[in-house]
């Protein structure tokens, strides 16, 4: 999972732009405030601080555990249980993606956000997930290993999860070379209206920023 000096660099470059999309998905998958709801390789503790301000019971777990109250966790093998795992980009950096599902399968549904954009980064064990290839492709800086989106479903599905939603995340539509991923599995049926809600909001605002910025200049 995270080096001792990524884990530095990642809390210095936190993206609390993905937080709204976790927080979209946790609504689309209907959690109750009194759900147990773990953050897993949030060791900054600051998205999981984020869902309890909005009324979460909300909890980070990471190898590196340093925010107050962060649990010890690293996948597959040592996740304490939860009603429901959020994450923000950690998937890419296990070295076993299939037993990391099946750890997380012991929720009832997971939210969590994909790298999508084909950068090489020495950190990941699968570097990106694409929307159809699966093996190694040329990226902007060289090859990089990506794991398809529709063999990630397949997985969820293998695990437990039969209603799967994969879908750019709001960051994407201002920023579409910058591709990122909201995932939301659950046991149960999914509220897609929620992530269709979310998803064109954040497309109004980016389309009135580029008006903006137009009328500017």
């Amino acid at each position: 999972m995270y080096g001792e000096e990524y884990f530095k660099v990642r809390e210095s470059t936190i993206d609390r732009g993905e937080f709204t999309d976790v927080l979209a998905g946790l609504r689309a998958v209907g959690a109750r405030k009194n759900e147990l709801v773990i953050d897993v390789g949030g060791g900054t503790g600051e998205l999981a601080r984020f869902l309890r301000n909005h009324g979460y019971n909300a909890m980070a777990c990471d190898p590196f555990a340093r925010a107050p109250g962060t649990m010890y966790c690293r996948l597959p093998d040592e996740v304490p249980p939860a009603d429901i795992y959020v994450f923000q980009h950690v998937l890419e950096h296990v070295g076993d993606i299939e037993g990391s599902i099946k750890a997380l399968s012991r929720a009832r549904a997971v939210v969590g956000i994909l790298p999508g954009h084909l950068v090489g980064d020495e950190t990941h064990v699968i570097n990106h997930f694409h929307h159809h290839l699966d093996g190694t492709v040329k990226g902007l800086f060289g090859e990089v290993r990506v794991m398809s989106i529709e063999t990630l479903r397949r997985l969820l599905n293998r695990y437990g999860y039969p209603h799967v939603v994969i879908t750019p995340d709001s960051h994407s539509y201002s920023a579409p070379w910058d591709l990122d991923w909201l995932l939301i599995a659950s046991k149960a049926p999914i509220n897609r209206a929620v992530i269709y809600m979310h998803m064109a909001r954040a497309w109004a605002w980016a389309a009135l920023g580029t008006a903006w910025r137009a009328a500017k200049r």
